[in-house]
C-alpha cells in the first residue's frame, strides 16, 4: 500500500489544518490547490461557508434512520429513559413506510417532501383510517426531522407549514358498569378472567400489563410495584390493588400456567418474519390480539361492544377503573394518583364519566328543595315519597312544645343561659303531664328548638320575668330517675327525627340541644345519627 500525501492549510477561520491527501504527488497537489482556492474564496465572499448540513445532504437515509433508532433506544424517552420496545417498533415502522412512500434515498431527499406527504395523508384518509391515526404515522416521520434538524444535519423542518389533521374520535369509550363487568368474568376463561380483574382493580395499560413479573408483586403493600422503565411517564410506582386479587394473582403465579399458555400461543402461530418473543418470565398472559380476544368474551356475555354511549376495548378496563374510583367517593387527588395522571382535568375531563342514575339522583334532590310544599301540601314526586323532607316550620315546634319541658323538669338553675328567648316561662310549661312526657316521640310539628340553660348572675338574667326567676328558684335537683327518662326521650326523638330528616337538619338539631345532655346521652345520639 503506497503512503499518502498531506497538507497542511490554513481554512477561512485562520486555522491551520492537516489533511490526508492522494497516495498520487500529482494528484494530492491538485488537491491541495484546490482546498487552498477555496478557502480564499470564502475569506473574499466569493463562496458560502459551508454548514454541517452541507456535510449530510448526500448522506444515506438509512445511516441516518439507524443513527436516529440507536439514540432512541439508547436515550430518546422521558427524562433520557430509553424507549420501550413497543414504542420503538410502532416508530421505525412508520418511518420505514414513509421512507418507501417518498422514495427517500439519502437525507436531502427530505427537502421538498411536502406536497408528497399531504397528497399521501389524504389518499390515507380517504382509505378509512382515523385522522389520529394519519397523525400518528406523520408525527414519526417529523421527530426524526427534527431530530436531524436539532444537530445540524438539515438547517429546516420540511414540514413546518403542513396543517393539523381532525383529530376527534369517532368513537369514544364508555364506562363499563359494575354489573357489566360481572358479568364479562363469568363468561370467559380463567387466565383471561384474571386479567381483567388486574386491568379493571389497578388501571394499568395493557402493555404495563404486559411487562410485568411476579418480582413487581408486594404482598407486604397489597400493591404492584411499576418500574419507571415501563411507566408511561417513567416514574417509580407503587400501585394499590384490593387483597383478594392479590391472593389470585399469587396463586397463579405459584401454578406456572403463564409458561404454558405462552408457549401453546406462540407455538400455534408459528415462527415469522418480525415476531417478538415471549417474555421470559411474565406475571400475567397478555396476548398480541387483545381487542379480539375481549370483543369475543363480550359476545359471549350478551354485552355489547358498541353503545350510543361509546366502544368497549381493553382499554376502556381503565376508564372503568378511574371510574369506579370516582363512584366510590375518593376525592379529585385521590382519583388522580391512583389514575397515575399529571393532572386532574385528566382525570375528571378525559376518563370521567357521568351515569345515567347518578344524574337522575341529583336532578330529583334538586326537584325536592324547589317543590317541596312548606304548607305541608304533598307535591307529586312520581313514586319518591319516602324521600320527602320535612321543613324546619313542619317539625320545630314540637322540641319546643314536648322535648323543651321535659328537659326543663331535670335541669338546674345553674344551666340557665343569658338568651332570653331560650329560656321557658312557667306558662309555657305549665300544662305538661306525665302523658305529655310519654309522648314526647309522637306527633313532631314546628318551630325552634330552645336550650334550658344559664347562669343567675348572667347581666341578661336580670331581663326575665319574675315567673321566669320563681320558676328557676323552684327547681329540683337533677336525679338519675330524671337523667334516664331525659334520655330515653331523646333517643325516641332522634329516632323519630332520622326517619323523616336529611342528615343536616337532624345535626341541626342536635348542636342546639347538646349542652343540655350528659355525656352518655350525647354518645346514644350521635350512634343513632349515625345509624340513619
Amino acid at each position: 500500500m503506497l503512503p499518502k500525501w498531506r497538507t497542511v492549510i490554513v481554512d477561512h477561520k485562520g486555522v491551520r489544518r492537516t489533511l490526508t491527501l492522494s497516495a498520487n504527488k500529482q494528484q494530492a497537489q491538485k488537491q491541495a490547490d484546490m482546498l487552498e482556492q477555496r478557502e480564499r474564496e470564502i475569506k473574499m465572499g466569493i463562496r458560502v461557508v459551508p454548514t454541517p448540513q452541507d456535510k449530510n445532504q448526500n448522506r444515506p437515509f438509512d445511516d441516518v434512520l439507524a443513527e436516529y433508532m440507536a439514540w432512541g433506544r439508547a436515550q430518546g424517552g422521558r427524562k433520557g429513559m430509553p424507549w420501550d420496545e413497543e414504542h420503538a417498533y410502532k416508530k421505525e415502522r412508520d418511518i420505514l413506510f414513509w421512507r418507501d412512500a417518498l422514495g427517500l434515498k439519502v437525507l436531502g431527499d427530505l427537502y421538498g417532501v411536502l406536497p408528497k406527504v399531504e397528497e399521501r395523508c389524504r389518499a390515507m384518509l380517504e382509505s378509512g383510517n382515523t385522522g389520529k391515526t394519519v397523525a400518528n404515522k406523520v408525527l414519526n416521520l417529523r421527530s426524526l426531522i427534527l431530530w436531524c434538524k436539532k444537530r445540524k444535519y438539515l438547517t429546516e423542518d420540511p414540514l413546518e407549514e403542513l396543517a393539523k389533521f381532525d383529530t376527534t374520535p369517532r368513537t369514544v369509550r364508555r364506562a363499563m358498569t359494575p354489573d357489566e363487568l360481572k358479568q364479562l368474568l363469568r363468561f370467559c376463561a380463567p387466565h383471561r378472567r384474571l386479567l381483567y380483574e388486574v386491568a379493571a382493580c389497578s388501571g394499568l395499560r395493557e402493555n404495563e400489563l404486559r411487562q410485568l413479573v411476579p418480582s413487581f408483586l408486594d404482598r407486604e403493600a397489597c400493591a404492584i410495584r411499576i418500574p419507571k422503565e415501563i411507566d408511561k411517564a417513567r416514574k417509580e410506582r407503587l400501585q394499590m390493588i384490593p387483597s383478594a386479587l392479590m391472593e389470585r394473582l399469587t396463586a397463579f403465579v405459584e401454578s406456572g400456567e403463564v409458561f404454558t399458555l405462552y408457549n401453546k400461543a406462540y407455538s400455534q402461530q408459528g415462527e415469522r418474519k418480525g415476531k417478538k418473543q415471549p417474555p421470559a418470565n411474565p406475571l400475567l398472559y397478555v396476548p398480541q390480539n387483545s381487542a379480539t380476544m375481549l370483543k369475543k368474551d363480550l359476545e359471549a356475555a350478551g354485552i355489547p361492544a358498541m353503545t350510543a354511549k361509546g366502544k368497549l376495548d381493553f382499554h376502556a378496563l381503565r376508564t372503568a377503573y378511574i371510574n369506579f374510583v370516582l363512584d366510590s367517593g375518593a376525592n379529585v387527588k385521590t382519583a388522580q394518583e391512583l389514575a397515575r395522571h399529571a393532572t386532574p382535568e385528566m382525570t375528571m375531563n378525559v376518563y370521567g364519566r357521568a351515569r345515567d342514575e347518578k344524574m337522575r339522583e341529583a336532578v330529583e334532590s334538586v326537584g325536592n328543595m324547589l317543590f317541596s310544599d312548606s304548607a305541608g301540601q304533598e307535591t307529586p314526586d312520581h313514586g319518591r315519597e319516602k324521600n320527602r323532607t320535612f321543613t324546619e316550620q313542619e317539625f320545630s315546634s314540637t322540641f319546643t312544645k314536648n322535648i323543651t319541658p321535659a328537659i326543663a323538669g331535670v335541669i338546674s338553675k345553674r344551666d340557665w343561659c343569658g338568651r332570653e328567648d331560650l329560656n321557658l316561662t312557667e306558662r309555657e310549661i305549665g300544662g305538661w303531664t306525665e302523658a305529655g312526657l310519654s309522648g314526647a316521640s309522637h306527633g313532631l310539628e314546628s318551630s325552634h328548638p330552645s336550650h334550658i340553660e344559664g347562669d343567675t348572675q348572667n347581666p341578661d338574667y336580670k331581663n326575665t320575668t319574675a315567673s321566669d326567676k320563681s320558676w328557676t328558684s323552684e327547681c329540683k335537683p337533677v336525679t338519675q330517675q330524671s337523667t334516664n327518662r331525659l334520655q330515653t326521650i331523646y333517643q325516641q326523638s332522634v329516632a323519630f327525627v332520622a326517619s323523616i330528616l336529611r342528615e343536616p337538619q337532624l345535626r341541626r338539631l342536635l348542636i342546639a340541644w347538646q349542652k343540655t345532655l350528659g355525656d352518655e346521652a350525647k354518645k346514644q345520639i350521635a350512634a343513632l345519627a349515625s345509624q340513619h
